[in-house]
């Protein structure tokens, strides 16, 4: 008889901020983040650059250096609090529990180790097995991640591998000892849009078999939108919209939410097409403004965007919260967007995103 699976989240993260100490003050990358994942269930995080997407993947995994950054909040994995554990006891987490695929697979691999090393290290640290067994299973898993060859790339270094090739022993060693958790840091941004498919296609493989629970993270809304069970976009270091996937594409509230949809290339559109933009840039995670983060860059925003920050409100749908005085798409959303379009207040590139 299976063992039955613990109740509740598997991860449960509360208020957790991450801030940096440097020679102009914090930097507040990580601003009170809240949000849960159940076994199995995928969450995608999504937005620009610099909204602290990666830091609140480390963050959760509590990869981040002590010396110069201040924590808080809470991150509990399966009931167990993992926030304050040091990195030697964290060590009993890191692959076994939870694992990471990163975004450049040229910088997270050793390039003076040998690919079979590098695999079976892990392998030998968590798990209680021989050589030959470790060697096996990481043959098996090479094979999995459909590597032509595996016995034979196992005695190859990563320069020797495609960029596709080396994502795919990325994808490897993070499933090498079956983490109940895994986080996929933009793991196709440096690759073609064939092998992205394939990529990402791989890991949502994996991941059904295994039963993991997975965070993608991503600048592209796109990539999240057949591939998330929900999905939590974030800007200037906080969640500003967050619901199931099928609610958001459907019912977005969020103004930046809907400039971001805008900026994905349209297949329907001709070759030449100008590409919507979002205009301006984040704020200053030192000095934010006042009010509303995004407020300098929205083409809805009013004078009490400015003044007063919206808090995360519930919408209709089950699940579905959002940051917004003047919502996408209600009465007063739209009627703040006509009244700046009369007035001239709306950007160029802001205009053009939200008639894309």
């Amino acid at each position: 008889m299976a063992a039955a699976q613990p109740s509740g989240p598997l991860l449960e993260v509360a208020d957790l901020s991450t801030h940096f100490e440097t020679s102009r003050g914090l930097v507040r990358a990580v601003d009170g983040v809240s949000l849960t994942l159940d076994r199995g269930k995928t969450l995608g995080i999504v937005g620009e650059s610099g909204s602290g997407k990666t830091v609140l993947s480390r963050s959760i995994m509590n990869l981040l250096p002590k010396r110069g950054v201040v924590r808080s909040g809470s991150v509990r994995l399966e009931g167990n609090e993992i926030l304050p554990l040091s990195a030697k006891e964290m060590r009993r987490y890191w692959g076994a529990q939870m694992a990471m695929i990163f975004q450049d697979p040229m910088t997270s691999l050793n390039p003076v180790m040998k690919i079979g090393k590098q695999i079976t290290e892990a392998v030998r640290q968590h798990l209680d097995v021989t050589r030959q067994y470790a060697n096996e299973l990481a043959e098996s898993l090479l094979a999995s991640v459909r590597i032509p060859e595996p016995h034979a790339r196992l005695k190859e270094y990563p320069h020797q591998l495609s960029g596709g090739m080396r994502q795919r022993i990325c994808i490897a060693i993070a499933l090498a000892c079956g983490p109940k958790l895994l986080f996929a840091d933009e793991p196709t941004t440096a690759l073609d849009v064939t092998v992205q498919a394939q990529v990402l296609d791989l890991i949502a493989h994996q991941q059904a078999e295994r039963f993991m629970a997975m965070v993608l993270v991503t600048h592209d809304l796109g990539v999240v939108a057949g591939r998330a069970d929900e999905i939590a976009v974030m800007y200037a270091g906080r969640i500003v919209e967050h619901a199931p996937t099928g609610v958001l594409f459907a019912n977005m509230k969020m103004p930046y939410t809907e400039a971001l949809l805008a900026s994905i290339p349209k297949l329907d559109e001709h070759s030449h097409t100008r590409l919507a933009t979002i205009p301006g840039r984040p704020p200053d995670l030192v000095i934010p403004p006042p009010g509303c983060k995004f407020a300098p860059r929205c083409r809805y925003v009013q004078e009490r965007c400015v003044q007063e920050e919206p808090p995360l409100t519930a919408g209709a749908a089950p699940g579905h919260e959002f940051r917004c005085w003047f919502p996408v798409g209600t009465p007063e959303g739209n009627e703040a967007l006509a009244r700046n379009e009369r007035e001239g207040r709306v950007p160029q590139a802001a205009a053009l995103a939200g008639h894309a």
